[in-house]
């Protein structure tokens, strides 16, 4: 502890002797952080949970992580040309999305409350793409099971196929029947349950935490400004004493 404590008298009494310039320093920061924290609106996080199509069998049409992808590489981008050609600058508000579990995809972002109508109108806009595309998805697997159901019973209409001495045959005929229709029945389509909700909970700190954030930040803040005033004096003291010996 010996060998800090010359330093840490020293520093004391740097700042004891220069205490208006760092109280100065102290309150100024001070008060400029706790006026930001003050005024600056806090930021919540909204959702939007979407479940992907699923087939008759109860599997999903597509990954989420496929999904994902074409919301980052394809459709964000287009969202957000058309957001500044709609409504111009882009608000501050961070968007992500990810697969939240098998079969369903989180839209996130983290914005103000006053900004709540261009997220709504973000997160309307790609859950109105991802909703589209699931939607193709589902038709193509809609018309193949259509049209494997048509052929089937094709072939139990046509004469010959069916009879009440085929047996089995007939049994494997209807039962192909019943499990197409059983997967054309169960076919379910992607649907939006949340779009943009808010959560209660505001991100990042609270307001105690950054208050004292700030305060650590003004106390730092004026001790360096001290520091570098003590500093400049003296470079400022050696640099005339030089002159003078010369």
């Amino acid at each position: 502890m010996r060998p800090t404590e010359p330093f840490l008298v020293e520093l004391a009494a740097v700042i004891v002797k220069c205490r208006k310039l760092f109280l100065s320093v102290f309150i100024a920061v001070l008060l400029l952080g706790i006026g930001f924290q003050l005024v600056a609106a806090p930021k919540y996080q909204y959702v939007t949970l979407i479940k992907l199509a699923q087939n008759g069998d109860g599997v999903f049409l597509t990954s989420g992580e496929g999904v994902v992808a074409s919301i980052e590489n394809q459709w964000l981008p287009q969202v957000t040309r058309a957001f500044q050609k709609d409504r111009g600058e882009w608000p501050e508000v961070k968007l992500r999305s990810r697969n939240a579990s098998a079969g369903y995809v989180q839209i996130l972002s983290i914005g103000a409350a006053h900004d709540v109508a261009e997220v709504e109108w973000l997160h309307t806009n790609l859950a109105d793409k991802i909703l589209a595309g699931q939607l193709s998805f589902e038709r193509r697997a809609r018309t193949r099971l259509e049209a494997q159901l048509a052929s089937a019973k094709e072939l139990v209409d046509a004469p010959g196929n069916v009879s009440s001495n085929s047996g089995s045959s007939d049994s494997r005929f209807f039962e192909t029947l019943v499990l197409l229709e059983g997967k054309l029945a169960g076919m379910q389509t992607a649907e939006a349950l949340v779009v943009a909700q808010r959560k209660d909970e505001i991100v990042g700190l609270g307001l105690v935490p950054r208050l004292a954030l700030m305060f650590l930040l003004a106390f730092v803040s004026a001790l360096i400004a001290v520091l570098v005033y003590r500093f400049t004096q003296r470079v400022e003291r050696l640099v005339s004493n030089l002159e003078k010996q010369v």
